[in-house]
Formats: structure tokens, sequence, C-alpha cells
């Protein structure tokens, strides 16, 4: 028994020491996240993790999903996105066509090519959405806008 926990422990040493042990993953997980009024939306992701990077992409499919509760809005639609993490890093390029319905309005939403980058320096955005046919460039947009967009993203996080 000694002999084997000592060639488990010098194996594990070996692997952990070694670059090629950490040469790189892929990654394919699929999430489903069901409100309590059976609304739901579904995150199917696939990518490549590797010792100092993350490429991958993800779709997320909204299905009357409430975020919020009874009363709150209904999400239907799709949001595909493009993840590249790197060196404190993150890009993200984003497609999204969805309505968002609530007690407050109706939004139809659409966006191509939405860029989100991260890094100490802090979050930035670019490119333009289109809501309810009336385009903004992201920085313009009205604070409802932004908070809606802000919650889809939160959603869509994983």
């Amino acid at each position: 028994m000694t002999i084997f926990k000592n060639k488990t422990l010098l194996l594990l040493t070996i692997l952990l020491s070694s670059g090629s042990a950490l040469a790189g993953f892929d990654v394919t997980r699929m999430t489903t996240v069901v409100d309590d009024n059976n609304g739901s939306y579904t995150i199917t992701t696939t990518g490549r993790l590797s010792e100092d990077q993350y490429s991958g992409s993800s779709v997320t499919d909204f299905n009357q999903f409430k975020p919020g509760g009874e009363n709150e809005a209904t999400i239907n639609g799709i949001i595909n996105k493009q993840n590249n993490r790197m060196a404190g890093q993150l890009s993200v390029l984003a497609d999204g066509d969805f309505t968002i319905n609530s007690l407050k309005g109706d939004w139809d939403v659409m966006f191509t090519a939405l860029s989100v980058s991260a890094s100490e320096a802090g979050v930035s955005l670019a490119g333009t959405v289109t809501v309810n046919k009336e385009s903004y460039d992201v920085s313009d947009m009205p604070e409802e806008i932004a908070m809606l967009l802000r919650r889809v993203f939160w959603l869509t996080r994983r």
C-alpha cells in the first residue's frame, strides 16, 4: 500500500509540474434554467480552454423566460456569442435577436457584432443596438434600454 501511495504521489507531482499536463481541454456544456412559470432559457457552450486562454462560442435560446417573477418581463429569442479570454482580457462579439414583453412595454431588440471588452482598465462596449426599429450607438442608448441589455447579458454570462 505504501509503494502504491508513493507511486501515485510521484505520478501526480510529475503531471502537475509538467507543461504538457496543462495543454488544453475542449469544453462542451449545456445549461437550462426554468422559471416558476415554465419559461426557460438554454445556453449551449463549446470552446477550447488552454493554459492562458479560452476561446469559444455560446448560443442562448430564451423561451418565455421570466427573469424577475410572475409580473416581470418575458424574454423570447436568441443570442450568439464568440468569447476570447487571454492574459487578463476578455473580448466578446455578440449577435442577438430577441423580444422582451413587460407591463412597461414591449421591445424588439437586435444587434450584430456588438463588441464587449473587459480588462483591468474596465469594460467597454462598441456597436449598434436596434430597439423597436430605432438604432442606437451603445454609448448613446437610453438608460431603460441599457438596463434591459445589461440584464440579458447578465443572464447569458455562463
